[in-house]
Order: C-alpha cells, then structure tokens, then sequence
C-alpha cells in the first residue's frame, strides 16, 4: 500500500495554520505506516526542480512549477496574476498527476489545492483508481480571499466574484473524493449549509504540539493599573487588531490605566503602518516583533492576558489552543471555530462579541478586576489524523 500526500505551499514559509497542520498530519502518517509507505508531493518554486528532499522522516518530492509566488508575502498584483496563472497553467498539474502515477500511489490525502486548481485532481480521478481524501483546512474552496470576509463584513450569501470558484469546487467535493474531513465541527457546518456534499463527511481536530509550563499566568489579575495585552499570529485586516486598540483606548481613558499591546506575527508593511499610526493617535503603547519560533516563551513575562480578535469566521484558530496550553488566559472572538479551538485545551476561556471594541474592553476590565467566570470547555476531541489512520487501515486490509 502507497500512500502520497499533496499541500500545494510548504516551503519558503511556513506561516499560515493550514500549512502547519497539513505537515503535523504527514509527519504523523509517516510515523503510522513508515517512510517506504509515504511519498509526499508538494510544489517547488523553481520551474526545473523536480527533487526529493528528506524532512524529518518524510520523503518530499517538489516538482517544478510556473508560480509567479515565491514567498507568502506578495503586493496585489502578484495575487492576481497568479490567479490568472492557475487558470491557463495546464502543464503543471499534468507533471503532478504523473509524479503520482509514478510512484504507484494506491490513497492519496489532498490538502489545499489552490495552487493546481482542480486540474490535477480531476486528471487523477480520470486516469487513475486512486482513494481519494480531501482535507478541507479553511474556507478557500468557497472563496477566492480564503475568508468569506469583504468590506469588513462575513459574506452570508457566496458573492458574484467568488460563485464561479464555489461552483467548480462543489461538484469537485461530490465527484472526485472518496472521503472529506473538515478541521472543525464549525467547518462542516459551514459547508453544509452552501449545500456542498460528499460520498463521506466527517471532522476532527489538529492539534498543534504544546509544551507544559511550571508556573502558569495566573487567571484572576485584580490590577486595574498596568494592563498588558499579548496577541500572536498574522497580522492582517481580518484579525481585528484595530479592536484591542480601541478596547485599551477606552480603558485608558476611563480609567486612567496603562495599556500595552504586543504583537507577534507577520503583515504588509503598509498594514502595520496603519496599526502604529492608530495606536500612536489612541496613545497607546504598542510593541511590534515580527515572527518569533517560541512566541510563548518570548512573551511570558510581558504580558497577562492573550486576545484572539478575529473578525472573520476562522474554521479553527490555532493560537486560542496553544496559548491555552501554554498556561495564558485567552480572549477570544466569539466567532468561527474558535471557541472550539479554545475549548479542545480543556480549560476555561473567554469571549467577546465579535466586531464590538466596547464590549473588548468590558472584557479585559472584567478580567483585570477580577472576574475568572470563564466559559468550561464543551466540544468533544476528535483527532482528525486518527480518522485518516482508521480510514487507510480499514482499506489496507490491517
């Protein structure tokens, strides 16, 4: 039995949630059915690079690609032509489909498919008797931005721009995988009611690797004086960090507070312009790193309390269970996936309407005089890898 795995973006950076978790999945398959059992496919950024690198245990097999994207971090236009590129790349996806041909795949695990498109699975489908199983990491098979998320608003409705894209990937999920597995119980329900459908659905969770502390934050802070708030992820319109300046604004007028914000991710420069100047004209403190391997462990000492402000609907959020499980008290979104994220830690959390800095700030105030009612946890943890194990055992006859 041979089993390949394909995630469109691994390398140069591995910033995003779904390209770590796709990676903790093959390393773990990998461990479960040994090195001679798994070929991992991915795309190299280089046009003439068709190698096979060795990560951990895993074999990687890059093959070379048309990609106008070298890194994560790209101006629009780059964005835009690579759409384009997608669209009327027909060479890279037939490379791809014949890597697997190749290397006599019996079960293939697909995660993001942005980069082929649906070339090369329908190449696959067509050509080869290969079972098939998706794993759906975010919203981009119903959107072209990834996030349901226009005009600072959640789309309810698929949009005109984003309706051709559903479509395609609509009959996709019933006709080309065996089985579909969604990262959150919220993901499936997201999809279901777009009326995607599969010949089987099912969710589990990945849970990222976390380290046990000795002395954790302490949850109950009655120190209204000295504020100091901790966010850590990508730092992007969409993750509201606009709102925990507002929020500590308030706070530090109403009630004569020292406020502090740090921050720990990546943005466009023009964005991350935009958040000093705001913080600079609301007078508040704010303190930027950039990425940091060990943001916990950098931040452990400066701050109180985590805020994950996410204003669009993220179908998991990695950072509200790994700051739970570093010892931080979390703040969070009531939105998406998240509180299933925060929950999955087995420790209490918080929560916030989503959008509204005024009822943020009622929260840290709360939090900071005292108040550790947090919400218990409440969703039951299901491994998604355990899932895909259960699955390729039972057609692998062990």
């Amino acid at each position: 039995m041979k089993i390949g795995i394909y995630n469109d973006w691994w390398s140069p950076d591995l910033v995003g949630g779904a390209e770590r978790s796709a990676l903790s999945v093959s390393s773990e398959l990998t461990n479960v059915f040994g090195r001679d059992h798994i070929v991992v496919f991915t795309l190299s950024n280089r046009l003439r690079s068709d190698n096979v690198d060795i990560v951990g245990e895993m074999p990687i097999q890059r093959i070379g690609s048309f990609t106008l994207r070298k890194r994560y971090l790209v101006p629009n236009y780059i964005r835009i032509l690579e759409r384009f590129r997608i669209l009327f790349d027909f060479v890279t996806p037939y490379r791809m489909a014949h890597a697997v041909s190749k290397a006599n795949i019996n079960i293939i695990v697909v995660h993001n498919v942005d980069r082929l498109g649906l070339k090369f699975l329908f190449l696959v489908s067509k050509f080869f008797r290969i079972y098939t199983i998706r794993v759906i990491h975010d919203l981009s098979d119903i959107c072209i931005n990834r996030t349901r998320f226009r005009n600072k608003t959640n789309c309810k409705k698929t949009c005109l721009t984003c309706k051709p894209k559903s479509f395609f990937y609509k009959i996709a999920m019933l006709r080309l995988y065996d089985l579909v597995v969604f990262n959150s119980l919220f993901s499936l329900t997201k999809f279901n009611s777009l009326k995607f459908k599969a010949k089987e659905m099912d969710y589990g969770y990945i849970l990222p690797e976390t380290y046990s502390y000795e002395n954790p934050i302490p949850k109950r802070i009655e120190n209204l004086e000295k504020i100091r708030i901790g966010y850590v992820g990508r730092v992007s319109p969409e993750k509201g960090l606009e709102l925990v300046i507002k929020a500590l604004q308030i706070l530090q007028s109403s009630s004569a507070s020292t406020v502090k914000l740090i921050v720990i991710g990546t943005g466009t420069t023009k964005y991350i312009t935009s958040l000093v100047k705001l913080a600079r004209e609301s007078s508040v403190s704010l303190e930027m790193y950039g990425y940091i391997d060990n943001p916990y462990d950098f931040i452990r000492s400066k701050i109180d309390l985590i805020v994950i402000p996410s204003l669009w609907e993220e179908t998991l959020g990695r950072v509200a269970y790994e700051a739970s499980m570093a010892g931080f008290p979390v703040l969070l979104s009531r939105i998406g996936g998240l509180p299933e994220s925060a929950s999955l830690a087995g420790k209490n959390y918080f929560e916030f309407e989503p959008g509204n800095y005024f009822d943020l700030s009622r929260q840290i105030s709360g939090f900071y005089s005292g108040n550790d009612n947090g919400i218990p946890p409440s969703f039951e943890h299901r491994e998604l890898t355990s899932i895909l194990i259960r699955k390729i055992s039972e057609l692998s006859g062990n």
